[in-house]
């Protein structure tokens, strides 16, 4: 992998709007990167292969055509609403979805902080927090493989935002 590739993530799409309706075609450009990362050309992290569950995705209140999507791609590119409670399309999610890729294979980069938390469910699950750029993947180890939890840009929106250093260094000593 090239040492600068971290540095040369760029959202995908100069424009995205919040509407996956008008957004299909770009919103299916997008799931094509999905599969052939996850799905023609799996790859592993610390010789574990990164997994996603093989299931279409099943989100309620989501566009028909969603449902031709893996579940993990729709979970990626939507958002939990805390008022329907309902995921909703994100498109700021959806146009970093090639930057999962590359953050998980450059994981050992001193950019991307690493930190293992233990989630209120007890579920530990492994943070790859590209910081410069505000970007984490979560995945969670199941064996044998380690299962795409999420990606996506930290912004206010994150519940967690701004507990994140809280969880990088609490993390980070468990880990």
């Amino acid at each position: 992998m090239e040492e600068d590739i971290l540095d040369e993530l760029e959202p995908y799409f100069d424009e995205l709007g919040y509407d996956p309706e008008v957004e299909e075609d770009k919103i299916r450009e997008l799931y094509d990167i999905f599969f052939e990362d996850f799905i023609e050309n799996p790859f592993q992290v610390n010789g574990i292969t990164i997994a996603i569950k093989d299931e279409l995705s099943e989100h309620k209140g989501q566009p028909r055509y969603f449902g031709e999507f893996h579940h993990d791609f729709v979970h990626t590119i939507t958002r939990r609403s805390d008022i329907t409670k309902l995921r909703c399309f994100e498109p700021n999610r959806a146009n970093h979805i090639h930057w999962i890729k590359p953050i998980l294979l450059n994981c050992n980069d001193k950019r991307i902080k690493y930190y293992q938390f233990e989630e209120t469910d007890g579920k530990i699950r492994d943070y790859f927090w590209f910081e410069a750029k505000n970007f984490i993947v979560i995945i969670e180890k199941i064996l044998p493989d380690y299962w795409l939890v999420s990606a996506h840009v930290i912004d206010d929106g994150d519940r967690k935002h701004k507990g994140r250093y809280k969880m990088y260094n609490e993390g980070k000593k468990k880990a």
